[in-house]
């Protein structure tokens, strides 16, 4: 029997005549598929897609980075227990996607934690590497999978190096500002699009494909994205907002709004807003959910006027961004308010609670329109447990979303978090079904150990909503910089802060 029971690579540019200004190819496709034995030595799946990474222009501490952990998944997953006649397998795959490299490791054993969970070493060094994205889940019959995510070059990705430009616009007049002809967001306007988060964001931005012509285009054509843009009477593009699809949740997220400094001041916001709400309730989407920066209640106020309501309040979210003819950006990280907005309330459905988020829940549903039959019994998790994990180095943040709570699902978000926390996580998130006959007793637990409300997806899900708890490491909170745009928002900002504060004090 061979070691390598299979191993194909598509062709590409000769790995030792490659540089990095070399361009991948367009369209998404697999680049190298590997099968491995476990009498194979990890270093043959290292050699193969170092030499491919290299062929994509990536430079050699970037390589160096992400075959670290390879190494390491590829160990963590031949150490799980193996249940089938097969012969053991572990998949390594690496694919294109956009101006996106994902490498995955995959194998059909017995899930990664097992009756007795453990942190991964895996986790230490994804938070030490330069992976732009990692994923990991188990989703029933296809296995364990772990995927690490790297953005190529801008240069590779197809956007020229010239495209940030000076942001001393001069402030446009009010005829010239109401001429703006606002239209779907096409492939066509992609430079104008990345010209504009330059002028608006310089390099700051934590949205990387909005630096990329190809990964603009690419979301475009497979349904990532959908646009509403703001021309000017020179064809320029000066103002955009976008739906992006939550998969696997049915909401899709508002948001990437962004205003020309020279067009400020004249609605133009609100304008792109209106219309992309028009466009997602001709979609049918349930509702959409936006994340406002805590600095920047004008953006806020834009949602709210069209309809939205705050639904929590996340801390220390993000990196602190730069926008042009703003104030100076906080020095720490940036909290966030989420706002909703309901376009289909559908019918009542079942949610499970703890006693004492009760009011805040029926507060926050009333205000949304939605009908609710809430639970505040204690069951324990049955059945069998579905979640997908993240971890994302470029945001300091880890995410664990569990799609259905089953038997042992409490012990596995455990150690999950636990391993999140080794790797010295800013925030950690945990999204939770409120449909699920033991979320209640799931909120309960994870409130013993750190978490709190962080926000209210409605509608998320056929059988209502999910809601989003937030963990927070050591870092000092910048209360100061957290400033809401309505009542509301307010008292929604003092109810979550005041939950962190007894969960410091342990009560």
């Amino acid at each position: 029997m061979t070691d390598i029971t299979g191993a194909t690579c598509r062709p590409m540019s000769d790995p030792e005549s490659a540089t990095p200004e070399s361009a991948p190819p367009a369209k998404d496709h697999t680049l190298l598929e590997l099968r491995l034995m476990d009498a194979v030595a990890a270093t043959v799946a290292v050699d193969a897609v170092g030499q491919t990474l290299r062929g994509l222009g990536l430079t050699a501490a970037v390589r160096d980075s992400l075959t670290t952990v390879l190494v390491q998944l590829l160990l963590e997953a031949r150490e799980r227990e193996v249940f089938a006649d097969d012969p053991p397998v572990v998949q390594v795959t690496l694919s294109l996607h956009g101006n996106q490299v994902r490498v995955r490791v995959s194998d059909l054993r017995m899930p990664q934690w097992g009756e007795e969970p453990k942190p991964c070493r895996s986790d230490q060094l994804v938070r030490q590497s330069r992976l732009d994205g990692f994923h990991r889940g188990e989703q029933g019959n296809s296995g364990n999978w772990s995927e690490c995510i790297l953005n190529l070059p801008t240069a590779a990705g197809g956007t020229p190096p010239d495209l940030e430009l000076p942001t001393d616009t001069p402030r446009v007049s009010a005829p010239a500002a109401a001429a703006v002809q606002l239209r779907e967001l096409c492939a066509a306007d992609a430079e104008g699009l990345v010209r504009l988060i330059y002028r608006v964001y310089g390099y700051s931005y934590p949205k990387p494909e909005f630096y990329s012509l190809e990964e603009i285009r690419r979301l475009l054509k497979v349904g990532g994205l959908r646009g509403i843009v703001a021309i000017d009477d020179t064809g320029q593009v000066v103002g955009h907002v976008a739906i992006v699809p939550d998969t696997p949740y049915l909401t899709c997220e508002l948001g990437r709004l962004a205003v020309d400094p020279g067009y400020r001041g004249h609605n133009l916001a609100s304008r792109l807003t209106d219309q992309m709400l028009a466009l997602a309730g001709r979609a049918g989407i349930p509702a959409l959910w936006a994340e406002c920066v805590a600095n920047h209640p004008a953006s806020q106020r834009v949602l709210l006027a069209a309809g939205g309501t705050e639904v929590g309040l996340l801390l220390d979210a993000f990196p602190a961004m730069r926008m042009s003819r703003f104030a100076a950006p906080l020095q720490a990280r940036q909290s966030l308010v989420p706002i909703a907005k309901v376009l289909a309330p559908g019918p009542s459905f079942k949610a499970h609670l703890p006693a004492h988020l009760e009011p805040i829940y029926r507060q926050l549903i009333g205000q949304l329109g939605l009908q609710r039959d809430l639970d505040t019994s204690d069951r324990t998790p049955a059945g069998t447990l579905a979640l997908r994990v993240a971890m994302l180095p470029q945001i300091n943040g880890g995410f664990v979303a569990v799609d259905h709570l089953g038997s042992g699902g409490v012990k596995r978000v455990r150690a999950e978090m636990a391993a999140m926390i080794q790797a010295r996580m800013a925030v950690i998130y945990l999204d939770i079904p409120l449909a699920e006959a033991g979320a209640g007793h799931a909120i309960e637990v994870a409130y013993q150990h750190g978490f709190i409300w962080g926000m209210l997806f409605p509608c998320a899900r056929a059988d209502g909503d999910v809601l989003r708890l937030q963990w927070l490491g050591s870092q000092v909170l910048d209360v100061n910089g957290i400033v809401c745009a309505t009542e509301h928002g307010r008292a929604m900002k003092d109810w979550v802060l005041g939950e962190r504060q007894r969960r410091l004090a342990g009560s």
